[in-house]
């Protein structure tokens, strides 16, 4: 069953049209408050974030892959950059 809150109409007031008229846009009243949420909320950007790859592994391929430990899986991944690293200055 539910319960009705009970709520004070002076804490939140209805909009009115002269109310509305009156509201500013955040960025007016308080640039740096605006500022403050976008740089605050997440993880911070990377330069270069990691992009999802399709490749087609043979039956055997994909059982090893799944079978490795994480941390082993990493250091294949930081091998395979390496070598892209070392192909481009080849080239």
């Amino acid at each position: 069953m539910a319960r009705k809150v009970k709520t004070n109409d002076a804490d939140a007031p209805e909009i009115t049209a002269a109310l509305f008229k009156q509201m500013r846009p955040m960025k007016d009243v308080d640039p740096g408050m605006v500022q403050a949420i976008k740089t605050a909320r997440g993880r911070p950007r990377v330069k270069h974030p990691r992009e999802v790859v399709s490749v087609r592994l043979s039956h055997p391929a994909k059982t090893a892959w799944d079978t490795l430990p994480t941390k082993k899986r990493t250091k294949i991944v930081h091998a395979m950059e390496l070598a892209a690293i070392q192909a481009a200055r080849r080239t």
